[in-house]
């Protein structure tokens, strides 16, 4: 009976390490500016936030070697085009790296894209590829059966984001 209670109570201790752990890896920052943001759009919060954690992993200053900068990896002519939409004149590279900047722009790209698309998937193919790719790969057979969804790309980097953030939505929703 002794041993028995030890390994329930081992079980239980690895159990909140592992939970704890986990919480750490996948956390949950700036959370006012994405759901605020979010709730414009009727997003939600988790893919929000399984992009973040793709693309910057909550590096507010993370700059990639396309010249994406931010928390959601924005390079300035897709922030710009996305400023102008919501009424903003402009932004600069040093405005991509505020976190609530940042996210207001890049919350209202992907919600625009998923509007487009109509499709998580097809949206976050967009996001990490481009539209005009995502409008060709529609058309072709081998990527889309039915010209709105896409079922891969011809991008293994794309198809590997696409997993990554549907790995991260996943975890994002059974931890929280």
């Amino acid at each position: 009976m002794k041993k028995t209670i030890k390994f329930l109570i081992f079980i239980i201790l690895a159990v909140t390490v592992l939970f704890v752990a986990a919480k750490m890896i996948y956390k949950i920052a700036y959370s006012d500016i994405i759901s605020e943001e979010c709730q414009k759009y009727n997003i939600d919060k988790y893919e929000i936030l399984s992009i973040i954690k793709a693309e910057s992993n909550f590096d507010s200053n993370a700059v990639s070697s396309k010249n994406a900068c931010g928390l959601m990896q924005l390079t300035l002519d897709t922030a710009n085009w996305c400023a102008k939409k919501i009424g903003i004149d402009e932004v600069s590279e040093a405005d991509l790296l505020n976190p609530e900047i940042n996210i207001k722009l890049g919350v209202y790209y992907y919600n625009y894209l998923f509007e487009r698309y109509g499709d998580m998937n097809t949206a976050l193919a967009a996001y990490n590829a481009g539209m005009g790719k995502v409008d060709n790969w529609l058309n072709d057979k081998k990527y889309s059966d039915d010209s709105k969804t896409i079922k891969t790309t011809p991008y293994e980097e794309t198809n590997r984001y696409i997993t990554k953030i549907n790995n991260n939505l996943k975890i994002y929703k059974f931890l929280y």
